[in-house]
């Protein structure tokens, strides 16, 4: 058979070719091999895979090779390139000598002959070590070079479409990097099986994640302006441009969190979470925080009896520009890809939300004080009759009383000393939004109201302007 003459050494490439199972043993096994969790799947290969693997070998069928690159020399390059944060990223896989390589491509494969020579006997080590396996190593790399080359090897495998993105890296702390760093950090609730249960072995736990920085960017779950979600999350990763919605979706995962720390969840399914994730983004809207310290197993519980109860009623909604007739089983299927099904369930979730603030489970976030204490006394002195001062307690929105007149007036009037000192009670309200109104931190623009009044009005505009003593009196 004539053929061409093989290629001694590629460009690129340190070694290439086969080597006995006994020499990647000495030569790479025993100097350390770091696999990186952004590309090798974790840890998904169990005893029926290693044994597969081992027939392979055996079979001299065992032709896709293990690609690894040199830790070491890529640290140097580094520091030849001046590139600080490949040299920080290459001495945290050395990890002070223990590892010489970094898995590029074969993680599983590498992992799976360090087991097998684990569990063999020496007589049948014997004869493993003399079998033959292939084998890539690099040259030094940088950060973008690995994830450039995953990339592109890529095309000869069936990854899922959270492997390919995880390729792709755009320079320092890009969406990629970003992801993976916040599903470890997270993992505790995200990979709980009696939680969100993403498991880690195709990288659903960074697909989750992925999927919260989506929304948390479009406000939905599904597609948009016709384009597919697994395409915009790829669009958002290719453009590093999600600096501004990552706090929204850290809040969001701090959210859930929190929920899960509360007590122990039941196994629900997907779209029961993504109730609990509109409900925290309502909530970051509205400016709203928990009541108290058992607000999150409150919240849990009513949640789950409202979602039970929506799921067993037979009532219809009405979907969409064509009233398409739906139970809430079907909406809920529907709302991660339905503009329509996606508006009625925010409606729906939304005025849960409002009850949770009604049932003082939720309430206006009042971290960022509305006024110095020198304007408080100023707007006590403004309506202070005697020892007693008037404050707001009902009021119009959007053309609905908080309350109905007849059974609450706008103002009330309170013992001075009780308002002065109960601010928590009687908070500072601006009645135009700060962010509505260029003078919403001038005097004229706030009043003193009832807590609960001020948790139902947030940052909406009202009806009104601010009354004078006159007019209230």
């Amino acid at each position: 058979m004539n053929l061409p003459k093989p290629i001694e050494k590629p460009k690129g490439i340190q070694f290439q070719g086969f080597i006995t199972i006994a020499d990647f043993e000495t030569y790479f096994l025993k100097k350390g091999i770091k696999r990186y969790p952004k590309f090798n799947r974790k840890k998904v290969w169990g005893d029926t895979d290693n044994q597969k693997l081992k027939e392979s070998i055996f079979d001299n069928d065992f032709k896709n090779p293990v690609v690894l690159v040199p830790t070491k020399d890529s640290i140097n390059r580094a520091i030849e390139r001046g590139n600080e944060g490949d040299e920080e990223f290459f001495k945290n896989a050395y990890e002070s000598g223990k590892n010489e390589f970094l898995t590029l491509i074969g993680g599983n494969r590498g992992e799976a002959i360090e087991k097998i020579i684990e569990l063999n006997d020496e007589k049948h080590n014997k004869e493993f070590r003399r079998q033959q396996m292939p084998i890539i190593v690099t040259e030094a790399l940088t950060r973008h070079e690995i994830h450039r080359k995953f990339q592109k090897d890529l095309c000869g495998v069936q990854p899922n479409r959270q492997e390919q993105r995880n390729s792709i890296w755009v320079g320092e702390d890009c969406e990629s990097d970003w992801v993976r760093k916040m599903s470890k950090d997270y993992s505790e609730f995200i990979t709980a099986k009696n939680c969100i249960k993403a498991d880690t072995i195709r990288m659903k736990d960074d697909e989750f994640v992925a999927n919260l920085l989506y929304h948390s960017t479009y406000q939905v779950f599904g597609s948009i302006n016709g384009n597919p979600r697994d395409d915009n999350i790829d669009y958002l990763y290719e453009g590093n441009s999600t600096r501004e919605t990552r706090s929204s979706t850290k809040k969001k995962l701090e959210f859930l969190k929190r929920i899960y720390n509360s007590h122990e969840l039941p196994k629900n399914n997907y779209n029961f979470y993504q109730g609990l994730i509109v409900i925290c983004q309502y909530m970051e809207d509205e400016n709203l925080t928990w009541y108290d310290r058992g607000s999150a197993k409150e919240l849990f519980n009513k949640y789950t009896l409202w979602f039970d109860k929506k799921c067993q009623s037979n009532k219809i909604y009405r979907v969409g520009r064509n009233k398409k007739k739906m139970l809430f089983e079907r909406l809920i299927l529907n709302y991660t890809s339905t503009t329509g099904s996606l508006v009625e369930m925010k409606k729906l979730l939304n005025s849960f939300t409002e009850e949770m603030v009604k049932e003082k489970v939720l309430k206006l976030d009042m971290s960022d004080r509305l006024a110095t204490p020198e304007e408080h006394i100023a707007l006590l002195q403004e309506r202070l009759v005697g020892d007693e001062v008037w404050i707001r307690q009902n009021g119009k929105v959007g053309g609905k009383w908080f309350a109905p007149l007849s059974e609450m007036p706008e103002f009330t009037k309170l013992d001075y000393s009780e308002v002065k000192n109960n601010r928590a009670d009687y908070p500072v309200d601006h009645i135009q939004p700060k962010d509505e109104d260029d003078e919403a931190h001038e005097i004229d623009n706030m009043e003193i109201t009832t807590e609960s009044y001020n948790n139902w009005k947030r940052n909406r505009i009202p009806n009104y302007s601010k009354f004078s003593l006159d007019e209230i009196v």
